[in-house]
């Protein structure tokens, strides 16, 4: 075994919960102090991949793969395109 080679495992996709986004179509709004964590904390900006997970009243979770598509100037809010 090579002992300069290093393996990388592959990182799970961060996951944000955003309510009431179940029907979602082309994209969904964050808010919150979730803008900030995924600004500030995550270093995310436009083109970074999340998933963004709504569990109903049921609890089953419909999740949905998205990119970050647009970060408000004032970092009050970030859209997501579902990809």
């Amino acid at each position: 075994m090579d002992m300069n080679c290093i393996q990388v495992n592959e990182v799970d996709s961060v996951r944000f919960f955003v309510e009431g986004c179940q029907n979602a179509e082309n994209s969904i709004t964050i808010t919150g102090e979730d803008v900030s964590h995924i600004l500030n904390v995550l270093r995310l900006g436009i083109g970074d991949d999340i998933t963004i997970s709504d569990p109903d009243e049921t609890d089953r979770q419909t999740d949905f793969e998205c990119r970050i598509s647009e970060i408000d100037h004032d970092k009050k809010y970030i859209i997501v395109n579902i990809i």
